[in-house]
């Protein structure tokens, strides 16, 4: 009688189970069908809610919030806040009316775009008061 080799060992494919393992997961059209549409609608509502977000808050909060706090502090302060006040004024007003203001498509233009508009503004304002500065009088009661 002959020796008979052993039944080589069943390697165990991590993908695809034995016949007689349960798979770890079993998906059916249905439950693919629904996810895949669960997924386009939230994407449909984050990119829809961007665009609301650019289009009724942040748009309108950078056209009056901005501009109203310079003009408040231009006309209420004295000394060098009014002065960076008003030179800030000047970017901010001809940024807006030039329309640069409201072509937002994404939050980053937005950002970007809302940080420019602050730094023209700050540095404009500097120059105001190195201008006020030189030119002033000093000496003045209630000048700061």
């Amino acid at each position: 009688m002959a020796a008979t080799a052993p039944a080589p060992a069943r390697v165990q494919n991590p993908i695809m189970p034995s016949p007689g393992q349960p798979t770890r997961f079993q998906f059916g059209l249905r439950w693919m069908l629904l996810l895949v549409a669960a997924a386009a609608i939230f994407l449909t509502l984050t990119v829809a809610a961007e665009q609301f977000l650019l289009r009724w808050i942040l748009t309108p909060a950078t056209i009056f919030v901005i501009p109203t706090v310079f003009i408040v502090v231009a006309l209420y302060d004295r000394g060098d806040r009014r002065a960076f006040a008003i030179g800030a004024l000047v970017p901010t007003s001809i940024s807006i009316l030039a329309g640069e203001v409201v072509r937002f498509s994404t939050l980053m233009d937005w950002l970007s775009s809302t940080i420019w508009l602050l730094l023209m503004a700050a540095g404009c304002g500097a120059v105001a008061i190195a201008t006020r500065r030189t030119v002033a009088p000093t000496g003045k009661p209630g000048e700061k």
